[in-house]
């Protein structure tokens, strides 16, 4: 809950860093080359082996198209450098640019090989970047992936790549088959050899005397005996010779078959779907990387915010102030509704400026009014407890903690109880109360430190002007002032404030930041109390402890801390932005 919290404080920075994120995702975008993607399909088909009884002419099997191995290692030879390479060829792609040298970073930087790597090895290994071969699960269809810079090209890649796979098939079947007829017809040579001897043999041995046996009268006048032993031995070179014809003609039959086999175009893959040039690009994908930019930075932002939340040392939350320098807080300030300030300066503000130093007095049913109104019931409550603090300097330890603010909120809320007060601008390097009560600086408390008359003498209509708030009065910087802290250590400022003490209810200095200037701590000698002003997430911890120890080692009463500028939505303890219109 508390990181939501604080993701939710940090909204605007996660959302510049987000931001930045996709422009810097569009930039890259934008940069890279359009490349385009097209697609090719082919079948892996089975080989009908009764033609031409040609499962008796290749040496092996062919596996079933069904065979999901066979398929995958179909596959992968559509990967095999030496196919790649004809289709380069084919193509002459080592001629293009883009596949001439790797476009990879990393690549560029690899140490250079010792043998020197041809222009058609390198735009072999480029164009295997640019494929993929994917065989599909229950099926034997695969398909071919390519990808160009040129969606012609892309197109052109993998059809040449299906057909010249398709060659490679009917190729190598043509091979098989003529390997096989060459062995057929070497064995024929030996056959017919041995066939035409055997013919001979038999026909010296039935022109030999056993012919009378065969066809004259006295082959029946002989003994069975006789005839019988000249058979034998006839039947057996018969036999033999038949056999040797039988087998001559069967191998003969099959030499022609794997001689017609040959010539056959066969091929088991056919091109199912051919690739056609893609109309849009593939990449870069704009919205693809628009939104990981934006993620990406929204990541970024999150660690980046998660971080600073664990190193900052910046005070951020009502109470950490007063808890962390031991003091009274004696009150948290909101930021200002930025739009209702906005509103109020068209209506009739002067200069068009956000006038959140005069909130108590121009929105005075505002968050900002109410909380300047509790810390001034805070420092009033001091004269319930026997410290009744009239004199008061307000000071921060560094610029821009809105210290001049919380001087003027607090001089109005004063003002409107019936009180008579006086506000002092002490800050002589850089005097603002002034313009926030639309006055002339012409003369103020540098001219009156220097004046040589009795401060005493000098009526009080001179001394202070009245601003357009009843019972509000008003001592300007005045002109500038070289020595400005002999001025303010002078006898004069210690003669002044009693004055004014005796003339005014409540009198309030506001004084420079108290670690860059003496300012502070001297105008503290003369004052009764000093209030410390912080900035939420602005204030660091150890800064606003120097600035204590500072004034406490000097001996100055700090009556308490007012925690300035912090936002409600950090935290919902605090935040009560629709308390009155709910009672109403």
């Amino acid at each position: 809950m508390e990181c939501a919290r604080t993701l939710y404080r940090r909204k605007a920075t996660l959302l510049w860093i987000a931001f930045f994120g996709i422009i810097a995702a569009a930039l890259i975008t934008v940069g890279q080359p359009s490349t385009y993607q097209s697609q090719a399909s082919i079948q892996i088909q089975g080989v009908n082996e009764n033609f031409l009884n040609l499962r008796d002419i290749y040496p092996t099997a062919a596996p079933s198209a069904d065979n999901a191995v066979y398929v995958q290692t179909q596959a992968d030879i559509l990967q095999q450098d030496a196919l790649i390479e004809q289709v380069v060829r084919k193509l002459h792609l080592e001629q293009r640019p883009e596949y001439r040298s790797s476009s990879n970073l990393w690549e560029r930087f690899r140490p250079t090989p010792s043998t020197p790597v041809s222009a058609v090895q390198t735009a072999v290994e480029e164009v295997k970047k640019d494929l993929k071969i994917v065989a599909s699960r229950g099926s034997s269809i695969i398909r071919i992936v390519s990808q160009a810079r040129d969606p012609r090209l892309a197109a052109d890649l993998a059809n040449t790549l299906a057909q010249t796979f398709i060659e490679q098939s009917i190729e190598a079947r043509q091979r098989s088959a003529q390997q096989t007829f060459t062995w057929l017809n070497r064995d024929l040579e030996e056959l017919r050899t041995k066939v035409r001897k055997s013919e001979a043999e038999l026909g010296t041995y039935d022109r030999g005397p056993g012919r009378m046996f065969g066809t004259g009268g006295a082959s029946r006048s002989a003994t069975g005996s006789f005839r019988s032993d000249w058979m034998r031995p006839y039947n057996t070179l018969q036999r033999e010779t038949d056999s040797n014809r039988q087998f001559y003609e069967s191998l003969s039959r099959r030499a022609d078959e794997a001689s017609v086999a040959s010539t056959l175009p066969q091929s088991n893959v056919r091109l199912v779907g051919p690739a056609q040039p893609a109309a849009h690009p593939y990449k870069p994908n704009v919205a693809l990387n628009l939104l990981i930019g934006a993620f990406g930075g929204l990541a970024l932002a999150i660690g980046y915010v998660m971080l600073h939340e664990q190193t900052s040392t910046a005070l951020r939350a009502p109470g950490d102030a007063g808890a962390y320098l031991t003091l009274p807080e004696l009150g948290a300030i909101p930021k200002a509704e930025k739009r209702r300030f906005a509103a109020l300066d068209f209506l009739g503000a002067k200069n068009g400026k956000l006038h959140v130093e005069r909130a108590s007095l121009e929105q005075p049913s505002s968050d900002v009014s109410e909380s300047f109104r509790a810390t001034l019931a805070s420092i009033l409550s001091a004269s319930h407890n026997g410290d009744d603090p009239h004199l008061l300097v307000v000071t921060s330890s560094r610029p821009m903690e809105g210290k001049t603010t919380v001087v003027s909120n607090l001089g109005i809320a004063l003002a409107e109880i019936g009180n008579r007060v006086l506000l002092i601008d002490g800050d002589l390097r850089s005097p603002r109360l002034h313009k926030v009560f639309n006055q002339v600086n012409s003369w103020g408390l540098s001219d009156l430190l220097r004046e040589k008359n009795s401060i005493e003498e000098l009526p009080l209509d001179v001394l202070v002007k009245k601003t357009g708030v009843p019972r509000l009065c008003l001592l300007t910087g005045g002109t500038g002032a070289e020595n400005i802290f002999g001025l303010l250590s002078s006898g004069r400022m210690a003669r002044l404030l009693p004055r004014f003490r005796k003339e005014f209810d409540y009198v309030l200095v506001d004084a420079p930041p108290c670690l860059e200037f003496a300012d502070a701590r001297t105008l503290a000698r003369y004052t009764e109390k000093l209030l410390l002003v912080v900035r939420a997430d602005y204030t660091d911890k150890k800064t606003a402890q120097a600035a204590v120890q500072r004034l406490q080692s000097d001996g100055i009463s700090v009556m308490g801390v007012i925690f300035n500028y912090w936002d409600p939505a950090q935290n919902d303890l605090y935040g009560y932005p629709r308390y009155r219109q709910d009672l109403a």
